[in-house]
């Protein structure tokens, strides 16, 4: 699930997952987006001054977006929302590339121990493995529609698609066994 929390009023929050702890200031409102696994997860919040926190904080999650070979379905977003599409890659080469329309003027491309490997509109091969890509729609942007397409994910198929099969065996006076 892709994390986010967000609120006008400054803070420094924990996030905790798997044994692992970040702690970022925020002291123009807090943003932070994250990923978040199977397991136990902690977000803590603390007043970056005496006294008590103010304001209200809005904390949702969003399920991370499972693409496929090809264009993938347009996603919607809203003004400083954020969606995390996820594809593994089993060889190379491969392409990804996010389109938002007007635009997206943040989004990136990671591996899934969340370094981030680039920021921009993606276009690139990268080896094997699993990858995020998170399009991110900045607070003053209008309303936006995100779609991601990937090619190469699979290998194309080794032989005739089955109608050329049966076309050919056809011809020859054969029938194709039929399987289920």
């Amino acid at each position: 699930m892709l994390l986010t929390a967000r609120a006008d009023a400054r803070a420094i929050v924990a996030f905790t997952q798997n044994g692992q702890r970040e702690v970022l200031a925020f002291p123009s409102g807090v943003e932070l987006r994250r990923l978040m696994i199977a397991g136990d997860a902690t977000l803590e919040v603390y007043s970056p001054h005496e006294g008590p926190l103010t304001g209200a904080l809005d904390i949702f999650t969003s399920p991370v977006i499972e693409a496929h070979e090809g264009s993938n379905d347009a996603v919607t977003l809203a003004p400083g929302a954020a969606a995390l599409f996820a594809f593994e890659t089993k060889r190379e080469p491969r392409l990804a590339w996010l389109r938002a329309e007007p635009t997206a003027r943040r989004c990136g491309c990671c591996a899934p121990t969340a370094s981030r490997s680039a920021t921009g509109v993606e276009h690139r091969s990268a080896p094997v493995g699993r990858y995020l890509v998170e399009a991110r729609i900045p607070a003053d942007a209008p309303l936006s529609v995100v779609r991601l397409a990937v090619l190469g994910l699979s290998p194309p198929p080794m032989g005739p698609p089955d109608e050329v099969v049966a076309e050919f065996l056809d011809k020859a006076g054969l029938k194709k066994a039929k399987t289920r």
